[in-house]
């Protein structure tokens, strides 16, 4: 008996030590692998703080199954427990991951730090098994232009370039209003095919117009706009 007392102790010593070696905790850290999200779709990060440290805590994101990374957010969290972030895929992958990287003072991770390193020395790393990242139903952006925008004005010329990219055939309709919020052209409309779309569109009524311009790109029920100041 007193020895299935001391097994039994043991067994708690030695829980109780990896608990608080610990620095970041994996456990019901999500994605968890094997999900499959839509680009520009939100979907929830989560993971949990055991020992929160001075620096950085970056969330990265790898379209290559963790060849290579690039920082999502230089997040900061406001102490332990579990955190939440609310992240936008903008890529398609079938090989994605999710990295958390809590530097601790250490220097920022690599793109060689693929294995989650929750307990030994900085930085402290969480990496998500991997999941996959599908088009979207409604507009995105080309995967090359991530982080980009929609349009493109150009003052001089008064020709406006939009980009935008389809999963699906829709009817597209695209306008420019001045900054009361009048409709001042119609530059595009119709059906545009499935597919990346890269248009170099002009109206002579966009030449007439000085200060701001308001695009607003509308593909289905989907809607995006950006403002431009066309002062010269």
């Amino acid at each position: 008996m007193s020895n299935r007392k001391w097994l039994a102790t043991g067994i708690l010593i030695l829980s109780a030590v990896g608990i608080a070696g610990a620095h970041l905790d994996g456990s019901g850290m999500k994605p968890a692998g094997g999900e499959t999200f839509t680009v520009g779709t939100a979907t929830k990060i989560t993971w949990k703080v055991v020992n929160l440290h001075d620096g950085k805590m970056n969330i990265d994101f790898s379209a290559d199954n963790g060849s290579t990374w690039k920082i999502v957010k230089a997040y900061t969290a406001s102490g332990t427990g579990t955190q939440e972030f609310n992240w936008t895929p903008d890529a398609v992958t079938e090989h994605g991951k999710i990295r958390i990287c809590q530097t601790a003072g250490a220097a920022a991770c690599t793109d060689a730090q693929n294995t989650s390193n929750p307990t030994s020395a900085a930085p402290y790393i969480l990496v998500t098994p991997s999941f996959s990242v599908s088009g979207t139903s409604g507009i995105a952006k080309n995967v090359e232009q991530a982080g980009k925008d929609f349009f493109e004005f150009h003052p001089d010329t008064r020709d406006l370039d939009v980009s935008f990219n389809l999963a699906e055939a829709k009817d597209v309709l695209l306008q420019a209003f001045d900054a009361q919020g009048h409709l001042i052209a119609t530059v595009l409309e119709g059906k545009q095919g499935a597919g990346m779309h890269k248009l170099s569109v002009f109206s002579n009524k966009l030449n007439s117009v000085s200060g701001v311009l308001v695009f607003k790109l509308k593909a289905g029920n989907e809607v995006r706009t950006q403002s431009w100041n066309t002062a010269r």
